[in-house]
């Protein structure tokens, strides 16, 4: 089991690591160590936006469009999944530029 464990880590890493888009990640899988962050930021207050389409949060968890953990990590502005930045690209009818921005590491404001 923590040969799995491990292999799936990896895969993780070497996923995010291609795509340069990990927003924070944890070395030794939980257990105490140093978290490091990416350079990438909400340009936007998703939860605001989505309520200013008409998908408030009661809404979004009636109709089973997004799951609580994942409206908890936009709340604190923590990443969520590729899916779910897909589901809320195709709510806001927008990119997912329109919603993320790469910074230049240390200056955390968006554009």
């Amino acid at each position: 089991m923590a040969y799995y464990t491990r292999i799936k880590c990896n895969h993780c890493l070497i996923f995010t690591l291609e795509l340069g888009a990990s927003i924070c990640y944890n070395k030794d899988n939980g257990k105490g160590g140093a978290i490091f962050e990416m350079p990438i930021v909400y340009k936007l207050d998703v939860i605001q936006a989505l309520k200013d389409k008409g998908y408030n949060t009661n809404r979004i968890r009636k109709e089973k469009i997004m799951g609580e953990a994942m409206l908890q990590k936009l709340r604190s502005g923590q990443m969520v999944s590729w899916a779910t930045l897909e589901t809320i690209c195709a709510l806001l009818q927008c990119d997912v530029g329109d919603i993320l921005h790469y910074t230049a590491e240390g200056d955390a404001s968006a554009e």
